[in-house]
């Protein structure tokens, strides 16, 4: 048996806890941490298959430069460094520092609190604003909202022991948002046994629709009927709670005038849900002390997470569930600094919105970054605002970004393509540069994220909790890796950056562990005393307590945005935004999540126990009438493209959908083989037609499609 040491996950936002057995210098055997006081043995299958995706022959442990003649060749990581900022350099000499983008994706995760300082640092040092990450294809409308609503000065209730939940579009024990980073079904068992009363709204009967007291099983892409219609029950009955609602809420009878149309009866007849569940769930979540309300990918992918957003802000404003004075803040941050909590609003940001027009669809930035849709077109742009080059650091684009075709286009387009990536994308088979990075396990790291994402409602911690963790092994033997913070720390150099004069004060020679401690001044626990704890362990702050409002503070939160209103009352008279091609096609496309993978990555037999696709999974009933078994393989089309799938039977989806997992494939396996690959939906979808017009995230679920037998 190996010695074990004490780590934790970097594949998704859970971080869970592990134990790692090691033998020879190499990882043999991961498992969850039953000693950790937060996670309690917890973890995924992902984090468990660590050393299949450290030691998996197809790994990339060099850096890699693309030929003239298409292929690659290994290239030391100095000389590559070397070549890219002066190409980097020559571009912005010659078309202006915005010619140059970063792009962010979800992997980025494994090394955030180290990568992206220094990814701003870089894109700092050029002095471009063209940085994107997938938050506008995710859940941007969280942000946007909370700057036209205003955000109080004291977290939501959230995680701190609610009395009631509701759940829209969201499938937390797969996807780990929307319950505290730990083991998310025990800690839902344990509230549920505790009296917690669950709402759910889900076309599907999810793992955590399961578990609901109350399962509004509606029509896909109905949510903002059904929020509107709890708001009028709960305006109409007088069940709000009153004395916060007038201290510290404006605009009530601009949202009262407006919802006034959304009565139960005829949303019971727009979203099939019986009318007394209407009413009973609406009555559900009013009259506690403590209550939480988390959307999902689901309502945001179908082009509406803005208004969707907006509407739970005020429906938790008007139920008043926000801390208050004198309660205590149980996940106040460790490795970050302490905050200030106040019960009082701060009025919306007239900022939410700011920035040129990209000239792509009306884009611009908003509170939620550059919308990334648009990302393709100013790279295939003509004009003098065309993105020439692009540093990719954790993503995957053909996998990401909606209608396929042209992202590739756009990414054959760039002068100069870097991609960081372990591993042989899709996207990395077009870089003109692949940087091999080490991987977790192989490299020092921090919780601090988790508290960064704890700001957030839905996210991160329910009490106050850190974990650090030495590199548990080092990189393979003859391999030439580097942490993905020294690449971009070498690129900045190299442009120009000096560390001693700008905000990050990096020593010559620093490792990855000094990086960490530079980060975590200022934090509230010292970052010597979490990484001197073995393990992970809890940090409670008995300081953290909100305190009373300040007496000249007259800001109110604005539940009658005049944009929110508009777009709810055209809600009303239109219904959502659509094609005029949407009612040719009879069946809604859901986007879901799958455990055994992370958005397009750790898809590998460990994971997947050899299914490498996606299936296509429908009603039993929608499949009779088409003809259909499990198995079959079929052709999904919509109004912009097609791919192939396969069928499987789902009897918890409701009729007239069909689901499949997002961001998946192809990988660069040469093969045309569907059970090898998998399936992009992204060849269904299209940018310039329905999408958010505040984030610009497009109608990526409740896509109007057809099926038919390949």
């Amino acid at each position: 048996m190996g010695d074990i040491k004490k780590s934790f996950c970097r594949i998704c936002i859970n971080q869970c806890a592990l134990n790692v057995e090691v033998e020879n210098n190499r990882v043999i055997n991961v498992t969850g941490d039953l000693e950790n006081p937060l996670y309690q043995g917890y973890s995924c299958i992902k984090g468990r298959a660590q050393p299949n995706y450290l030691y998996h022959p197809e790994r990339l442990l060099h850096s890699l430069k693309r030929m003239p003649n298409g292929t690659f060749k290994k290239i030391p990581i100095d000389v590559a460094m070397d070549e890219i900022a002066q190409q980097i350099g020559d571009i912005c000499d010659a078309s202006g520092p915005d010619a140059i983008a970063s792009y962010a994706g979800t992997m980025l995760w494994g090394s955030f609190t180290s990568s992206m300082p220094l990814l701003h640092v870089l894109m700092d040092t050029i002095d471009s604003s063209m940085r994107f990450d997938t938050d506008t294809l995710d859940k941007g409308g969280k942000l946007v909202a909370a700057g036209l609503h205003g955000e109080w000065m004291a977290p939501a209730c959230g995680f701190d022991n609610p009395e009631v939940m509701l759940l829209i579009g969201i499938n937390p024990i797969l996807t780990f948002t929307g319950l505290p980073a730990g083991n998310p079904g025990g800690w839902l068992k344990q509230r549920k046994k505790q009296g917690m009363k669950l709402v759910v709204i889900d076309p599907r009967k999810t793992h955590v629709a399961k578990k609901a007291n109350l399962h509004l099983r509606g029509k896909a892409g109905t949510d903002v009927d059904i929020l509107a219609c709890f708001i009028r029950i709960i305006l109409h009955e007088e069940l709000f709670d009153q004395c916060f609602v007038k201290e510290n809420i404006s605009g009530i009878d601009k949202l009262r005038l407006h919802v006034e149309s959304f009565d139960p009866t005829s949303v019971s007849k727009t979203t099939g849900i019986p009318k007394t569940d209407l009413i009973d769930a609406a009555r559900m979540l009013v009259g506690k002390k403590r209550g939480y309300i988390m959307a999902g990918t689901g309502p945001h992918m179908s082009a509406q997470g803005t208004l969707t957003e907006y509407l739970i802000l005020a429906l938790q404003s008007l139920c008043g569930y926000w801390l208050r004075t004198g309660d205590h803040v149980r996940a106040a941050p460790t490795l970050m600094p302490a905050n200030k909590y106040k019960a009082q609003a701060k009025s919306p940001d007239p900022n939410w919105c700011s920035g040129e027009p990209l000239g792509v669809n009306g884009h611009r930035k908003t509170k939620a970054g550059l919308p990334i849709t648009a990302l393709p077109d100013l790279m295939l742009s003509k004009d003098n605002k065309r993105v020439r080059a692009m540093i990719c650091i954790g993503g995957n684009p053909i996998a990401a970004i909606p209608d396929y075709d042209r992202t590739v286009s756009a990414l054959k387009a760039l002068d100069l393509y870097v991609q960081i990536d372990p591993w042989m994308s899709r996207s990395s088979e077009l870089a003109d540069y692949i940087i091999a990075p080490t991987m977790p396990l192989e490299v020092a790291a921090a919780t601090r994220a988790l508290d960064f994402l704890t700001s957030w409602t839905g996210y991160g911690l329910g009490v106050s909790y850190a974990q650090y963790s030495a590199a548990i092994v080092p990189p393979p033997k003859g391999s030439d890796l580097i942490d993905d913070w020294k690449f971009l720390y070498g690129l900045a150099t190299r442009l120009g950056y000096e560390s001693q004069n700008g905000d990050l004060p990096i020593p010559e020679g620093c490792s990855t562990e000094q990086l960490l401690e530079i980060i975590s001044t200022d934090s509230r626990v010292s970052f010597s005393t979490v990484k001197n704890s073995t393990g992970g362990a809890t940090y409670p702050d008995s300081a953290a307590i909100v305190s009373k409002k300040d007496p000249n503070c007259s800001a109110k939160l604005d539940v009658g945005n005049p944009n929110m209103m508009r777009d709810l009352q055209n809600h009303h008279e239109n219904g959502p935004n659509k094609e005029s091609d949407d009612d040719n096609f009879p069946l809604r496309l859901l986007c879901r999540r799958d455990m055994h993978v992370y958005n397009s990555s750790c898809n590998i037999k460990k994971t997947n126990r050899g299914k490498f696709y996606n299936p296509a999974y429908m009603n039993p009933l929608d499949m009779e009438t088409r003809e259909l078994i499990s198995g079959d393989q079929i052709v999904i089309t919509s109004a912009h493209g097609f791919v192939n799938a396969i069928v499987e039977a789902d009897t918890d989806l409701l009729s007239g959908n069909i689901s499949i997992v997002f961001a998946y494939g192809p990988s660069s396996k040469n093969t045309k083989d569907i059970r090898e690959v998998g399936t992009n939906p992204n060849k269904l979808m299209n940018c310039d037609t329905v999408f958010d017009r505040y984030t610009g995230q497009p109608r990526m679920s409740n896509l109007p499609v057809d099926v038919y037998k390949n």
